[in-house]
């Protein structure tokens, strides 16, 4: 085993064990026990054999047995006590530690979910896990394995050692029995691990594949119009049954790698166990032990011999893990590139932010092009501003740099004069309503989606929804703000159409109500006209606040007197819709390009 891998180890568990003291203390003190258990019972055994065969008195003999039952049985009953503490405090880790990955995911910096790179480790600990089991369980396992071991080492050496030294052939015996065992294992386990993550990095690729096939084409409905419309079912099920077909066929070689590892270590066991009662027995047939002793000596040594080949298991699962804890630790590692400032947002009476673009420029991670470059403005409360553009000139780009989600890769954005990754981000982000292009609600109470808590003030909701225009929804709600939305939590949930959807949205930037807000595409799903008419009305509704609406449809920014034109990541036009359409401009080509169809 490497280093590497035993430092990894240690290090995983310990990130584990910080989640509750007492629970590896209280691991191997149970397995501890667990070990002494049956030395106990073979020593009272060994003991009353002799002590019967030597002509000890009835009542000596009862009073020793009951002597040795009594400590037998205070350990089991200490031993289970331990059990049932180590499974409650095993209970209770696991239940926090499964909130690991997600407590993660919502702290690490937006840049890292949009990474391929994050997001492979995240998948891999997936896959893993689901072929594998659980990391938690894996990791505890191996510490119960190991403390179980090395205390049955330590007795069993302890209680064969005058048998071992009788003679010094009986120490090179001994030697001889472990270092054969020890060999054999140790090939037998690296050429099973190292079969195994051959046959494991291929079944993930499968894996991948049908977790895609059944994210998309199985679990929902969206597709499934595509699917009937163009004849997909076919190929999607010839896909489908590929994929399970290998993943099957993978699944065999690994059941068939394991019969096989059993077979060559149970083989071992019963090849060592012969030998060691053949030498026993020897030693008790030449009287230099007794017979007692020699089956104290035949049980000590078998225990030892069979921890040792458990320990070195133990070794091989701690190698195997290795590129599974590896790949944990790296994303739990994953640290917040961007400066977190601490200065408070000023809290102004008169509601006046002046947000400023400075020389700002951005480009994504690993990417060669800068997606923004050069930006200049300025945007002050009460303001409308509309941004458009061909896709990809940079847009939505935009307004991640202004809602912090990334940082510019030169310049900086101001808020009422200072850098924005100054201000306490959580203030900051306070300052901000913003309906997404890719907005998502949750299958969620209606209330708990509009108030992003499960705190709702239901008239300030109920005015939300009917400002986005969803009034008629209001009244089809069974239960109010606490339906439920899609019925994955509760049966009684409602279906929400891809407009309603929309509009949610909308009447959760409205519910929050922000000095400034951002409206990224977020009424594709409406046709112009309604679009137009949201635009308009949630226009009226944002009164003194700053808006910032974003669409491909021109037409429905035209009540904004300042329009910003974006190509290849620069502003290359600013002004009102007349003055844009007099300058013969970008601008007005793609108004004349969409005009066409509304003539």
């Amino acid at each position: 085993m490497k280093k590497s891998d035993w430092n990894i180890f240690l290090q995983a568990l310990g990130r584990y064990a910080k989640r509750d003291v007492w629970l590896l203390p209280v691991v191997i003190a149970t397995n501890i026990l667990k070990a002494v258990q049956p030395f106990l019972t073979i020593l009272l055994s060994s003991a009353l054999l002799d002590w019967i065969l030597e002509g000890r008195k009835m009542e000596e003999l009862l009073r020793i047995a009951l002597g040795g039952l009594g400590a037998i049985w205070a350990v089991s009953l200490l031993y289970e006590y331990l059990t049932q503490k180590r499974s409650e405090k095993w209970l209770h880790a696991w239940d926090t530690l499964d909130q690991c990955m997600v407590e993660k995911s919502l702290r690490i910096d937006y840049a890292f979910l949009d990474d391929s790179d994050a997001q492979f480790l995240l998948r891999k600990q997936e896959e893993y896990s689901y072929l594998r089991g659980n990391l938690y369980n894996r990791l505890f396992s191996i510490v119960e394995a190991f403390s179980y071991g090395v205390t049955t080492l330590i007795i069993a050496f302890v209680l064969a050692a005058k048998l071992l030294f009788i003679r010094a052939d009986g120490v090179a015996f001994v030697t001889a029995l472990v270092a054969v065992t020890f060999l054999t294992k140790r090939l037998a386990d690296r050429k099973l691990a190292k079969r195994q993550n051959e046959i494991t990095d291929e079944w993930l690729l499968f894996s991948r594949a049908s977790s895609f096939y059944y994210n998309n084409f199985l679990d929902g409905y969206e597709n499934g119009k595509d699917i009937r419309i163009f004849g997909q079912k076919r190929l999607i099920q010839k896909e489908i049954s590929d994929t399970m077909r290998q993943m099957e066929r993978l699944t065999q070689i690994l059941f068939r790698l394991g019969f096989g590892y059993d077979c060559v270590t149970q083989g071992i066991a019963a090849a060592t166990g012969c030998l060691i009662y053949l030498f026993a027995g020897f030693w008790a047939y030449a009287g230099a032990v007794s017979l007692g002793n020699a089956a104290k000596y035949v049980n000590s040594i078998s225990r030892f011999s069979k921890a040792f080949m458990d320990l070195v298991e133990v070794l091989g699962d701690i190698r195997e893990l290795g590129p599974y804890m590896r790949d944990f630790e790296a994303y739990q590692n994953l640290e917040k590139g961007r400066l977190a400032g601490t200065i408070p947002v000023e809290k102004r009476r008169d509601n006046k932010f002046l947000l400023e673009f400075r020389n700002v420029s951005f480009r994504y991670p690993n990417a060669s092009e800068y997606a923004l470059k050069n930006i200049n403005l300025k945007m002050e409360v009460g303001e409308r501003m509309a941004v458009v553009g061909r896709n990809g000139s940079g847009k939505s780009t935009f307004i991640k740099l202004l809602c912090r989600l990334y940082d510019p890769t030169e310049g900086e954005i101001r808020l009422n004069g200072i850098d924005i990754r100054k201000y306490d981000e959580a203030e900051y982000l306070a300052i901000l309503s913003v309906v997404f292009q890719d907005y998502h609600i949750f299958d969620l109470k209606v209330g708990e989606n509009l108030a992003a808590s499960r705190t709702v003030d239901e008239a300030r909701a109920k005015d939300a929804m009917e400002r986005a225009g969803l009034s008629g929804f209001w009244k089809k709600l069974p239960e109010g703000i606490h339906t439920y939305v899609g019925k994955s939590f509760s049966p009684g949930g409602i279906e929400v159409s891809g407009g309603e959807r929309q509009k949610l949205a909308i009447a959760r930037a409205i519910y929050h109500s922000a000095p400034f807000v951002i409206m990224d595409e977020p009424t594709a799903a409406l046709d112009p006209v309604a679009e137009y008419e949201v635009y308009a009305g949630f226009d009226k509704m944002v009164g003194s606040r700053t808006a910032i609406y974003i669409s491909h449809r021109l037409a429905s920014c035209r009540f904004c007197n300042d329009i910003l034109v974006f190509e290849e990541g620069r502003v290359v036009q600013r002004g009102s819709h007349a003055n844009l359409i007099a300058q013969d401009g970008l601008y007005a080509q793609l108004w004349n390009a969409q005009a066409q169809y509304y003539r």
